[in-house]
């Protein structure tokens, strides 16, 4: 068993990244020469971010359906927090908390998406911030 560095949960050694918090470790492979293969490294890295955004991903979308939202919402953070996988967690968090009328939470999540973001991406995200902040000056000003 690992610890991990940034949550200290356990986890297993062949796991590069957290199956907590979501957080990469540093996992090495030796060779027999006594070299460290980065390569597989990384490659062992991008697999368990992945399968993690797949998992809470996944979580996220079952609670979403069966209604149980705040369950949702804390999946797709996990994700979101960690800065890894597609834009799916960032869109659903969106989608929720305008319907939740929290402008303000949908705003960060918009802002977050950007970070790491196409050209086209970043252009949608910016079309999301104004309608919502449009929504915000409603509420203040009715």
């Amino acid at each position: 068993m690992a610890t991990c560095y940034h949550c200290n949960n356990q986890f297993k050694d062949e796991q590069a990244i957290c199956n907590k918090c979501g957080k990469a470790n540093v996992v090495f492979k030796q060779m027999d020469d006594g070299t460290i293969n980065t390569a597989w490294v990384r490659l062992k890295i991008m697999q368990e971010q992945l399968r993690f955004a797949i998992e809470h991903n996944s979580k996220g979308e079952e609670f979403e359906k069966a209604g149980v939202i705040d369950k949702a919402i804390k999946e797709y953070e996990l994700v979101v927090e960690s800065e890894i996988g597609p834009g799916f967690p960032y869109e659903r968090l969106r989608i929720i908390y305008t319907k939740q009328k929290n402008y303000i939470e949908a705003i960060r999540v918009c802002e977050l998406y950007k970070r790491g973001a196409s050209q086209y991406g970043v252009q949608l995200m910016d079309e999301h911030i104004d309608k919502l902040r449009k929504k915000i000056i409603k509420l203040k000003n009715p």
